[in-house]
């Protein structure tokens, strides 16, 4: 087990290695602090909030649809298995696994499947 351990450890050290000499090498690594410069953080906050909003209207799609079926949820809970979905369902492919792990934290909060 340890073993193993030390293997993903060193899996992603050499992950992180090889990110970072890219990062490094990259002849238009300059350009980042002219693109920085041009941002119009209006409309990055604006993409941050429609994101939030997003993610507390599928928190509440969650629990009402769960207070339907058997009983009401905190918002707190709805909103962390909301974004277990979208973490799951943004590292899996074809966007696969969110809503099994979804499955398996709702079980885990006494929620019957």
């Amino acid at each position: 087990m340890k073993k193993k351990k030390s293997l993903t450890l060193l899996y992603i050290a050499l992950n992180i290695l090889i990110i970072l000499l890219i990062g490094i090498f990259d002849p238009y690594i300059s350009d980042i602090g002219q693109l920085l410069n041009r941002i119009n953080y209006l409309w990055l906050l604006g993409g941050i909030g429609a994101m939030a909003l997003y993610w507390v209207m599928d928190a509440w799609i969650l629990q009402y649809a769960v207070a339907g079926i058997y009983r009401r949820e905190s918002l707190a809970k709805a909103f962390k298995v909301a974004l277990i979905g979208q973490y799951y369902n943004a590292v899996t492919p074809f966007a696969s696994g969110g809503q099994p792990f979804q499955i398996y934290y709702m079980k885990k909060y006494g929620i019957p499947v």
